[in-house]
């Protein structure tokens, strides 16, 4: 796995895990639309549905696929910031944190620390180096 890919895996597991979350509250907002038919006791045959349990159950199990996605995360993130900390260049290790942990653009870092995007780009280029490195270390 290159530096890139690394790194981008935080911003993959965080959009995964608000998806997620989106899913939940359309369930939620489901179960809240479910009610009962109208015209009272019908006949049904032999197939009952529970439209608000089955509802439920899924929210419940979506929140536990959830939980399990954030601890997942949170010892990524962890990890990755580990390695990314021992970066030993001051603006790499910046540039790097504010990239592809906060998910700032490369444009606004450079009109924040007043360095033109080309010089960026550059040192950008420098501390994925340096990551791989790190990481030909860590995996070697």
């Amino acid at each position: 796995m290159d530096a890139r890919e690394y790194l981008e895996e935080i911003k993959r597991q965080d959009v995964l895990i608000n998806n997620k979350l989106a899913e939940v509250q359309q369930l939620r907002c489901l179960a809240l639309s479910v009610t009962a038919p109208i015209g009272g006791e019908g006949v049904q045959g032999t197939k009952q549905t529970d439209r608000m349990g089955d509802t439920i159950a899924k929210i419940v199990d979506l929140e536990n696929e959830i939980n399990a996605e954030i601890d997942k995360f949170i010892d990524m993130k962890r990890d990755k910031i580990a390695l990314i900390q021992q970066i030993p260049k001051q603006l790499q290790y910046d540039l790097i944190h504010n990239h592809y942990v906060q998910y700032k653009s490369l444009v606004n870092f450079a009109k924040e620390k007043n360095y033109s995007y080309a010089w960026i780009l550059e040192v950008h280029d420098e501390a994925l180096k340096t990551v791989q490195r790190l990481l030909d270390e860590k995996y070697l």
